[in-house]
């Protein structure tokens, strides 16, 4: 009897915590109705700082290992849209493999940055630069810019040779005024050789380009005309001093007006260098002079060449340089070649390699002294010089095609005419600026070949315009 009192009471207990369970639940029920329901996360839609209507798209992988951050711009250009998104998902998968080829373990930390920013964008084109970051823990990552630009009105990205006029000399005219331009930069200009190489005429040089509204700016990667330390380096080159081989809808104010105002370029060619006038196309012959420098031959044979729009190059003696440094400067500064003809005239493979290179190095030494410039080119006197010596001097032998042997001939026309019924193009003429005789015919041989349509060069635009040509 008693075990059926304790068996009630706890069936009791047990009924009374169901339904206090039974209340807990109905209230928390009726409490969850009376709350509004819970609102999906928003996706916040992000917009060009600059170009408020266009937006921007976002790939994204937030990992320590493989992980990357990029962006581009979603145009109203739907084709154009597309290629900028093949580009990121391109440099994504070149990203990917490089960590795997190089074995880079899970552990250790990997990320990939790629932002953009709108250079340019008109009625005719759209200019997008691309910066890109590449990082693996224990290096100094890789930085790079790639500028691509699209023509709006065919939908497709712009290769350089599309921008100028066909069969133009566009390469050599690009190439000169970028090296004139960039050596003005001391930073830049300790480099010769490799500024030289970095604006070699050739198309992967100049790959990276915008088009702005006055301007065709270029961008040269770290280490192709500088130094790694120096970064990337840029230059605008002005339209108008490309109008010659630049196609007119490139040309347009109208057209190619940025949207947006544009900032100044730090680095602008705005006209060009003498070297850059030459017209690979049309002839071209080399003057050369030496034994001077003097005073009235050579005076006289630098004002023909001035009132001529002609240049030559002066092969020069150090012992002559010092009594007419003036000359020399006058020389450099009117645009014209000095090369190095030893110091005082010897034949050269009747001397020791000791006393041979002496000759040169004496001459250069003062020439530096006096011009702050290193001579590239050497003429040995009579032609003449040893093997071993060539290679220790390092620099170009030049020497001639037509030699009008003007320090014997009898009067001033034998010599013109001698040269005028050998020259041709690419021709280098040998001469002396030391006898009044030779000047008399240099002058008059100077105005019968500019008028003969010949481009009057120094020995170097004269490498410049073969190289041209053989690259063409």
């Amino acid at each position: 009897m008693k075990s059926l009192k304790w068996s009630n009471f706890f069936i009791f207990l047990f009924c009374l915590s169901l339904l206090f369970l039974g209340f807990k639940f109905f209230e928390g029920e009726k409490k969850k109705a009376a709350e509004p329901p819970a609102k999906k996360p928003e996706v916040k839609i992000q917009y060009d700082k600059n170009y408020k209507t266009i937006e921007i798209n976002s790939y994204v992988k937030d990992k320590k290992h493989g992980g990357y951050w990029t962006s581009y711009p979603i145009l109203p250009d739907k084709t154009i849209t597309t290629s900028l998104q093949q580009y990121i998902t391109k440099k994504i998968i070149e990203y990917d493999q490089h960590i795997q080829k190089a074995n880079v373990p899970k552990t250790q930390e990997t990320s990939l940055h790629i932002s953009y920013s709108i250079t340019h964008y008109s009625k005719q084109t759209i200019s997008i630069l691309f910066e890109t970051y590449e990082y693996i823990t224990g290096t100094n990552g890789i930085s790079k810019k790639e500028s691509l630009t699209f023509d709006l009105q065919t939908h497709k990205q712009l290769t350089l040779k599309e921008l100028f006029q066909e069969n133009s000399h566009y390469l050599f005219i690009l190439s000169k005024i970028s090296y004139c331009e960039l050596m003005k930069d001391n930073d830049i200009a300790a480099d010769k050789a490799l500024l030289k190489k970095g604006t070699a005429p050739i198309e992967e040089n100049f790959q990276n380009f915008a088009v702005l509204n006055d301007s065709i700016l270029f961008y040269f990667p770290e280490n192709q005309v500088a130094a790694v330390e120096l970064g990337v380096q840029e230059l605008a080159i002005k339209k108008e001093i490309l109008q010659d081989n630049l196609l007119p809808i490139y040309q347009d104010k109208e057209k190619n007006n940025n949207q947006l105002t544009e900032t100044t370029p730090n680095k602008m060619a705005t006209e060009l260098p003498d070297v850059a006038k030459i017209d690979p196309s049309k002839k071209v012959i080399a003057l050369t002079f030496d034994d001077g420098p003097s005073n009235k031959p050579t005076k006289k044979i630098l004002n023909a060449l001035k009132k001529n729009n002609g240049h030559a190059t002066f092969f020069v003696l150090g012992e002559r340089v010092q009594y007419y440094p003036e000359v020399i400067q006058q020389t450099i500064k009117e645009g014209h070649e000095i090369g190095n003809h030893s110091w005082d005239h010897p034949l050269l493979t009747k001397m020791t390699k000791k006393a041979a290179l002496k000759e040169f190095q004496d001459t250069d030494e003062l020439l530096k002294e006096i011009t702050g410039i290193e001579t590239t080119l050497i003429r040995p006197p009579y032609g003449a010089i040893q093997k071993d010596l060539k290679k220790e001097l390092e620099k170009e032998i030049i020497l001639w095609t037509i030699d009008p042997k003007d320090w014997k001939q009898s009067s001033k026309k034998k010599i013109v005419d001698k040269v005028i019924k050998e020259s041709k193009d690419e021709s280098i003429i040998l001469m002396h600026d030391i006898y009044d005789k030779s000047a008399d015919a240099a002058v008059e041989l100077i105005e019968k070949l500019t008028k003969e349509g010949y481009q009057l060069v120094t020995i170097s635009q004269l490498r410049e315009v073969q190289e041209e040509r053989k690259n063409k």
